[in-house]
């Protein structure tokens, strides 16, 4: 827990009323109460971008079940920039042999980590 901040469950909780309150979620099922839980199966209309893959595919789901918590669906997607400037760079590659016509350029692409 981080000093002075609210516990985990309070801050996911709260981000999913937020998220509720700006409409972006679709709504699958609805509790007794016609309010959304955290854990239901809700879609979404947003989506998360994430420089890489750690923080949404290990530790966000490792620490929900050390606490006994379950992992909210709209968590389990995303959209890593690494790989999309990954492809965009491909792309740029390939469309610039193929105009040059000449498979002998050699372009230098950084890799990711």
């Amino acid at each position: 827990m981080v000093e002075d901040e609210p516990p985990l469950r309070t801050v996911l909780d709260d981000f999913h009323v937020w998220l509720s309150h700006e409409n972006l979620l679709i709504d699958d099922d609805d509790d007794d109460h016609g309010e959304k839980a955290i854990n239901s199966s809700n879609k979404s209309k947003f989506a998360f971008v994430t420089c890489g893959d750690w923080d949404l595919k290990e530790l966000l789901p490792t620490q929900l079940k050390a606490l006994g918590l379950d992992v909210p669906r709209y968590f389990l997607s995303w959209i890593n920039i690494k790989i999309v400037i990954y492809i965009h760079l491909l792309h740029a590659i390939m469309h610039t042999r193929t105009l040059k016509g000449n498979d002998s350029i050699f372009f230098g692409v950084a890799r990711f980590r």
